[in-house]
């Protein structure tokens, strides 16, 4: 069994999730929020119910590259996430600099 995620790290990676649940609840319980039809409460909570699915599969993406990250420093040392050059490796999608893009 792999160790449990740092829990102030998950706390960090996983606030955008938590306030868009608060919100969400924020929402529910207004007083406004009887004045809805059912059709629209049901609409808005299906719509910030899959925004809230969103970030919480980001975050634990987030979460589980930043373990990766760690591990792999742990194991060969604070050059393993770098480049021959000794740059970290860019997101494919973006332009390297030293290619002049």
């Amino acid at each position: 069994m792999q160790a449990p995620y740092d829990t102030g790290l998950a706390a960090d990676v996983f606030a955008e999730a938590k306030n868009t649940f608060n919100w969400l609840i924020g929402q529910l319980t207004d007083a406004a929020s009887g004045m809805l039809t059912h059709d629209r409460l049901e609409e808005t909570i299906v719509e910030q119910g899959r925004e809230l699915q969103r970030q919480l599969l980001q975050a634990h993406l987030d979460l589980r590259a930043l373990r990766e990250r760690q591990q792999a420093h742990r194991w060969w040392g604070p050059t393993a996430c770098r480049d021959r050059q000794g740059r970290r490796p860019r997101p494919r999608h973006l332009p390297d600099p030293a290619d002049g893009g």
